[in-house]
């Protein structure tokens, strides 16, 4: 499963602030920031995560799992936003 950093890093890939991350994700801003700091993730927030996993995923990211078990993120090009890449660039 995803966490805090992962989020955060697949955000950050997206040029995305935690209040557009939010808003896509149908969530509060305030939740998003409070699971992006967490050591570990709030016990009963599984949907609140699903949503902001899929709202990262329609953003453009893919979240990765080695052979190790390390959970990493990457910007899928053909899904992400033209306009982040512009601002990105």
């Amino acid at each position: 499963m995803i966490n805090g950093t992962l989020i955060r890093g697949a955000r950050g890939l997206l040029g995305w602030s935690a209040n557009e991350l939010a808003k896509r994700a149908q969530v509060g801003t305030a939740t998003v920031q409070r699971i992006e700091h967490a050591k570990d993730l709030p016990h009963g927030q599984c949907r609140t995560i699903e949503r902001i996993e899929h709202a990262l995923v329609d953003g453009g990211v893919h979240f990765t799992e080695g052979a190790d078990g390390e959970i990493g993120v990457q910007i899928n090009p053909q899904l992400a936003d033209l306009e982040t890449h512009k601002n990105m660039r």
